[in-house]
């Protein structure tokens, strides 16, 4: 995905992906569904309400379709947490509780991480390790239809039990082509983004809780 752009060794373009496609959640996270809203106006009003939240996620990244076809590789999956709080503040960490848990803390401007197991860690300005589209989302509230081009996705006739709306970013130098919001069981279940590369990424969102009340020390490595 590219997201985020570094030589280090640590940040592998796999684990670059993975943290600013969950960044990507702040301006979509899930709250209660409002009730006959459009996809597109449930993101609209969720981006402008959110001020932060905490999450459990299922992220799999789907390889590139190989030669002529379609289809993509079989998927490598795994669990994330995230808190995090606007403007600029979040904590990610991956495979939390197992073998190869990273973390990643993003503040004013900086983002530091920290590889459990082996002990490495390092830190690099945002604007260099973060996709500039997730950093716009963070920064803001109430900006999504400036960043994104919003569609909803026709299902078929009323009452459906899913309901889905299309992203097509506008931010300069962001790797994500194309984004899908999907929307169940009242609130939102998961995004699928298309990536410049040619992979996909899909998160499952299985727990969110918006406007949680947040401390300093909940946002270290």
């Amino acid at each position: 995905m590219h997201l985020v752009r570094t030589h280090s060794t640590f940040m592998r373009v796999s684990w670059r992906l993975r943290c600013a496609l969950v960044v990507i959640l702040l301006a979509c996270q899930c709250a209660p569904a409002l009730a006959v809203v459009p996809a597109s106006g449930q993101l609209v009003t969720l981006d402008q309400q959110l001020l932060s939240g905490r999450a459990v996620l299922l992220v799999s990244r789907y390889p590139k379709a190989s030669g002529h076809s379609t289809r993509h590789g079989k998927a490598k999956a795994f669990a994330a947490t995230l808190l995090f709080e606007r403007p600029d503040r979040f904590r990610l960490v991956l495979h939390p509780g197992r073998k190869g848990e990273r973390r990643i803390v993003g503040e004013a401007g900086k983002v530091r991480w920290l590889d459990v197991s082996s002990g490495k860690s390092g830190s690099a300005a945002s604007e260099k390790v973060v996709d500039p589209l997730a950093l716009l989302l963070l920064g803001t509230a109430g900006e999504l239809p400036r960043y994104a081009a919003l569609k909803d996705l026709y299902l078929g006739k009323p009452p459906q039990p899913m309901a889905a709306a299309t992203l097509h970013p506008r931010a300069y130098g962001t790797s994500v082509v194309r984004a899908l919001a999907w929307f169940g069981g009242g609130g939102i279940t998961g995004l699928d983004f298309t990536l410049a590369d040619g992979s996909r990424v899909f998160v499952s969102v299985l727990y969110f809780k918006a406007n949680v009340q947040t401390r300093p020390g909940d946002f270290e490595l």
